[in-house]
């Protein structure tokens, strides 16, 4: 054992030599009271199964782990040289030739990654490593679930780090590839221009920045990015996950495109030379590295920055529901990001590369740290934000109007929406305070870029009197859900392809009728007509394509 280098709120990480191999390895130990939940054990000990699988040159390695009540710990590659997050903090910024060197190489990492399945769901600048030789590695692979443990029990918590996370993950949509594709499209973006285009002094603006900003192009910034570089990142940003680019093999043709364009070399030596300007001996840099992305301080901080920036704006909000408010809520006016084009998600390399054995090891280097105290610390409570949503701005209705003539009303939405009223732009659901109307009807629009339309409600607002109106946006629409297809398929909706089977969150569609397909080219493809109505709203499908060569035509 070298060091122990940092302590969070869940693991003890130390450096340590592997005498056998002759080589330095960073283990992460669990805290006891982590390891003694029989769940997270279990959740921990499949983690490190899938990553043990990822065996790139852009995703740092898990070598092996351990796991039981007395010891839980992974072992994982050493790599010396600096995270990405601290090359941008000592330049400033990466010049753009230099940044499409770094994003080919996580794209391949990401890509190998997506195709066993394995989501990465906090990807940013502190989880990216950029070697002494140029090669820039993924790390904490899959374990942004076990570093949320204490609050995924509850359904709808927030998982990620805030200025990176994309907007399906904000209002509680499973994720899937083009979630990380969004993370890493806001992770180039700082890279580039040395802003993060999502920063804010609050959680909550951060959130309504994502859902709602229209970003400024990053040649506006630095006018020397190429316009074709512009439009890969904005895509990879877009909203929408279904105008993003549907995989991370598609976005590096668009790369390699843009590099073929502008002869730019996809060789690691100007990535190389990000380290080398730092001036720093590798066995510093190595530390630096480590500290970056693992070191208790700026995690262990962030995840208490986000908790106490929830608390502040819930005691706020109820401080603000509590006495009569006579101020109007201020409109709000946000233009949402689009693009034109979007490219269906192609399928994906089955190919997996099994990880040597390293049982021997793993229990050598157990027995090194059986002995070293652990802190102990307990993981910051997070409110739940989509689980409270309903209850803010409840407390009301007792406020009496401001002016004569006129009524208060407040929104709530299952999902999220941006709440348009007689034209007016007033933010983002939930309404923080009751806005004033005057008293007669208003065309309410409630708006959310993951739902095939807007949904319209009329409401009448009667003097001096308190309304809430609550809305599940899934009550306006059709649901498909795919649950199971084998042995895989494309699903097509109307000739749109929406993703590849296994397909996580439901499909969204307009009512009347749509033509489903499910298309794999061993099989003949499967259809089906499907007319979705108020009453007749949600369709779920288990296909085996293996039976139903000779009846394909009966669903024609």
């Amino acid at each position: 054992m070298e060091e122990e280098l940092s302590q969070s709120s869940t693991a003890t990480v130390y450096r340590a030599f592997e005498p056998a191999l002759g080589r330095r390895v960073l283990i992460k130990k669990l805290h006891p009271q982590m390891t003694h939940d029989a769940e997270i054990r279990t959740r921990f000990e499949r983690e490190a199964q899938l990553c043990a699988q990822l065996e790139h040159t852009n995703i740092v390695r898990v070598f092996g782990y351990r796991s039981d009540p007395e010891l839980t710990m992974l072992v994982m590659e050493y790599v010396e040289g600096e995270s990405l997050r601290a090359v941008i903090s000592r330049l400033g910024r990466v010049e753009w030739r230099t940044a499409l060197v770094i994003l080919n190489q996580l794209l391949k990492g990401l890509a190998s990654a997506h195709s066993k399945g394995i989501l990465h769901r906090d990807i940013k600048p502190d989880n990216i490593l950029i070697s002494r030789q140029g090669e820039a590695k993924l790390t904490d692979f899959g374990l942004a679930t076990l570093e949320d443990a204490p609050r995924l029990t509850r359904q709808g918590a927030v998982v990620g780090t805030p200025a990176y996370m994309p907007p399906e993950q904000i209002s509680g949509e499973p994720a899937d590839r083009r979630s990380d594709l969004f993370s890493l499209g806001a992770t180039l973006y700082e890279t580039l221009t040395g802003v993060s285009p999502f920063k804010a002094d609050t959680f909550s603006e951060t959130m309504h920045l994502i859902l709602t900003a229209e970003l400024q192009r990053p040649s506006a910034i630095i006018p020397d990015i190429p316009p074709e570089f512009d439009h890969l990142i904005l895509r990879l940003l877009d909203k929408r996950p279904a105008r993003r680019f549907g995989s991370a093999e598609q976005t590096l043709d668009e790369l390699r495109r843009i590099a073929s364009q502008y002869l730019v070399p996809l060789d690691p030596e100007p990535v190389a030379g990000l380290i080398a300007e730092a001036g720093i001996s590798p066995a510093v840099r190595g530390e630096a590295t480590t500290s970056a992305i693992l070191k208790k301080k700026p995690k262990t901080l962030a995840y208490i920055a986000v908790a106490a920036a929830i608390a502040v704006i819930a005691a706020v909000m109820v401080t603000q529901n509590l006495k009569s408010s006579r101020e109007s809520f201020s409109p709000v006016q946000t233009p949402i990001v689009q693009t034109r084009d979007s490219i269906p998600p192609s399928a994906e390399s089955k190919t997996s590369v099994k990880t040597p054995s390293t049982a021997d090891t793993v229990a050598s280097l157990a027995n090194l740290i059986s002995k070293s105290p652990s802190l102990e610390t307990v993981a910051p409570q997070v409110v739940n934000l989509v689980d409270s949503r309903p209850l803010l701005g409840e407390a009301f209705t007792d406020t009496t109007p401001s002016i004569s003539g006129s009524g208060w009303f407040s929104i709530t939405c299952e999902q999220w929406a941006s709440i348009t009223i007689d034209h007016t732009s007033y933010g983002v659901t939930p309404t923080l305070s009751p806005i004033e109307l005057s008293t007669g009807e208003h065309q309410i629009v409630l708006t959310n870029d993951q739902f095939p339309s807007p949904v319209v409600e009329t409401v009448i607002v009667k003097l001096k009197d308190s309304q809430r109106l609550h809305i599940d946006l899934l009550d306006y629409f059709g649901v498909l859900r795919v649950l199971a297809v084998n042995p895989w398929a494309e699903i097509f909706v109307d000739g749109e392809s929406q993703g590849q089977t296994p397909l996580a969150k439901p499909i969204i569609l307009s009512f009347g009728e749509h033509v489903i397909e499910l298309r794999n080219p061993d099989f003949p493809t499967w259809r089906k007509m499907v007319n979705f109505t108020s009453t007749d709203r949600t369709l779920e499908l288990t296909v085996d394509l293996t039976k139903i060569s000779d009846e394909v035509g009966q669903n024609r």
